[in-house]
């Protein structure tokens, strides 16, 4: 189930965050509530926005384009010395 994002102004819950209130619907079901409170970073949710309608704006690729970044994302096209470097530290911290 999709979480509903309500933005309509609604009482001040801060003072019910972390209580937990069971709401039993028969003898097998009951709902569980929960206010949860989370700190929003609207600056980065602002960036996300953009980032997200600028994917939606974006034409459709060409085959070629497509072929091309293909090859960016399969691993033989892939930095390969970054790849071996990065194993060589792995490698290092695990016999640590």
């Amino acid at each position: 189930m999709a979480e509903r994002i309500s933005i309509t102004p609604m009482p001040d819950l801060s003072a019910l965050a972390g209580q937990t209130q069971i709401k039993r619907l028969d003898e097998k079901t009951a709902i569980k509530y929960r206010v949860v409170e989370e700190a929003i970073d609207l600056e980065a949710l602002r960036q996300e926005k953009e980032s997200l309608e600028a994917m939606l704006a974006m034409p459709e690729p060409t085959t070629e384009e497509l072929i091309e970044m293909g090859k960016s994302m399969h691993p033989y096209y892939q930095d390969r010395e970054w790849v071996a470097n990065r194993l060589e530290e792995i490698n290092r911290i695990l016999k640590g």
